[in-house]
C-alpha cells in the first residue's frame, strides 16, 4: 500500500497561537516553530491514524481485498476509484471513516482511490498538538514522547 497526500488546508495551529502558548515574543525562531507545528501535526496523524488537516489523498494498493477501509479519516469525498486503469463502481459505508466495496471483474490489478479529508480537529485535539509543539520546541526534538502518546491515545482511530 502506498499513500500520497497533498495538503489543501491550513495547519490547525497558527504561528501566532503557538508563539503565544510558548511565550515567545521574538521572530528568530519563527521558521523553527512553523516547522514544529507541521511536524507535530504529522506525527499526531500517523500515531492516531487520522487526518488533522484538509488534504487530498491518493491511495494505491497492489494487493487489495474488497472491502477496503480507507486510511486517515475524517473522509470527505471520494473523487475516483480505479482498478488497474479503469474507473469502477463501488459502494460506500461509514461516516467519517469510509469503507468501500469495489465492484470489479478485473482481477490481479491494483486499486487506486483518490479522496479528500476535512481535517477539522476538535479543540482538545488542537490542544494536544500544541502541547506536542511545546515539547518539541523545549527539547529541540521531533520525536513523540510517552507523554505525547498518552495525550493522543484518546483520539486514536483503529
Amino acid at each position: 500500500m502506498q499513500i500520497k497526500t497533498t495538503i489543501t488546508g491550513f495547519e490547525p495551529i497558527s504561528l501566532a497561537d503557538a508563539k503565544n502558548y510558548l511565550r515567545v515574543d521574538y521572530t528568530e525562531d519563527d521558521n523553527l516553530i512553523t516547522s514544529l507545528i507541521s511536524i507535530a501535526r504529522e506525527c499526531a496523524e500517523r500515531y492516531c491514524n487520522r487526518s488533522f488537516i484538509a488534504k487530498q489523498i491518493e491511495y494505491y494498493d497492489p494487493d487489495w481485498i474488497s472491502p477496503v477501509t480507507l486510511p486517515y479519516p475524517n473522509h470527505d469525498e471520494i473523487l475516483s476509484v480505479k482498478v488497474g486503469d479503469v474507473e469502477t463502481t463501488y459502494q460506500v459505508s461509514g461516516l467519517n471513516r469510509k469503507i468501500i466495496k469495489v465492484s470489479s471483474d478485473v482481477e490481479d490489478s491494483a486499486l487506486y482511490v483518490k479522496y479528500t479529508t476535512t481535517g477539522n480537529p476538535s479543540e482538545a485535539e488542537k490542544n494536544a498538538i500544541m502541547r506536542i509543539v511545546s515539547e518539541m520546541y523545549e527539547n529541540r526534538s521531533t520525536e513523540l514522547t510517552a507523554t505525547a502518546k498518552a495525550m493522543l491515545a484518546q483520539f486514536k482511530t483503529y
